[in-house]
């Protein structure tokens, strides 16, 4: 957010220069998390999908920022802004350009033809979730997972058909990505108490049936997403690092003290920003908790996803980003 505009930037990667810039005539603000947008841009061929803080969703041409096409998606699902803000990232499937609106009557997520903006389906009941949903083929059925107010559902990627749905308690805001993993299980889990679920689909006479293989408050994600390696999750559980198995959701030790930040799994390590705007490195193993290093890098509260590109990790919050040039052996 620069004053009243919001915007859509390229950087060059080494200098931070900036390339091209794209703005909005609008402005998102609440006291928690500020000003500006919240999700993260889509980068597909030669486009740039990016969803603004109130509902505008852009696509932009990478190499100069131009805009091929504009949908105010609150406005086409009829839906007010969200208190935090549109906050859920855009997703490219084939060639659709997958949002949340949170609306009803069909109107909880659409898909738009990523080359004309066109609507292509909606589906789902649920009000806004802050979550990205995740797309995947479970129970046999290709289909978007999503985390809203009150529900996970799934919605069948075809034609926006919901497939369906269990209540998810909602003492507040929802915001991390459901995991989709092998046996048709999906993983959810959210903070303020509640905890998380793993799931279990399987094809039924009317539909998809859905069981609940274990419920555990050992892994409460408030804001940070979680990884997954060989039998473990690791997240961040109100703050501190956990590691959880993912056979009976059993925690196997939890230490470290991250706040909201967010964390990458980079073959076996877990590379953390803190949300005091320090970087570690920590073991992904679940026999012990090793932190092999951290390191001051931003200022101020910092919530952002880092980046990782190569041995280049780029960091950022509200104020600054930050290139690192990381040593590889």
């Amino acid at each position: 957010q620069r004053g009243d505009e919001e915007r859509t930037t390229c950087h060059d990667l080494r200098s931070g220069e900036v390339l091209w810039s794209h703005a909005e005539l609008v402005r998102h603000e609440e006291p928690l998390g500020g000003p500006g947008p919240r999700a993260t841009p889509a980068i597909d061929g030669e486009r740039v999908f990016s969803m603004g803080a109130t509902g505008i969703l852009n696509a932009l041409d990478l190499q100069t920022g131009e805009r091929l096409w504009r949908v105010d998606v609150a406005l086409t699902a009829g839906v007010g802004r969200p208190i935090y803000g549109f906050a859920a990232s855009p997703v490219v499937q084939g060639d659709r350009v997958i949002v949340v609106a949170g609306g009803n009557r069909g109107r909880s997520l659409y898909a738009f033809d990523k080359t004309t903006g066109e609507v292509v389906w909606s589906g789902g009941n649920a009000p806004y979730g802050y979550a990205t949903p995740v797309v995947g083929t479970v129970a046999g059925v290709e289909q978007w997972v999503a985390l809203s107010e009150g529900s996970v559902n799934g919605i069948d990627a075809a034609d926006g058909t919901l497939l369906w749905s269990q209540a998810w308690p909602q003492p507040t805001e929802h915001t991390v990505q459901p995991k989709l993993l092998s046996g048709d299980r999906v993983l959810v889990s959210s903070g303020y108490g509640v905890g998380a679920k793993m799931y279990r689909l399987k094809a039924g006479d009317s539909g998809i049936d859905v069981d609940i293989l274990w419920e555990s408050i050992r892994l409460k994600a408030k804001f940070s997403d979680f990884v997954i390696r060989e039998d473990h999750v690791y997240g961040l559980d109100d703050g501190i690092l956990t590691a959880v198995a993912l056979d009976d959701g059993s925690r196997a030790w939890k230490k470290g003290r991250y706040g909201h930040g967010q964390l990458l799994l980079v073959d076996d390590l877990l590379l953390i920003l803190a949300e005091d705007g320090s970087v570690a490195l920590v073991e992904a193993r679940p026999d012990e908790y090793v932190e092999h290093g951290r390191i001051p890098v931003l200022e101020g509260k910092t919530w952002n996803h880092p980046a990782l590109a190569g041995s280049s990790l780029l960091v950022r919050n509200a104020q600054e980003a930050v290139l690192l040039e990381l040593a590889l052996e």
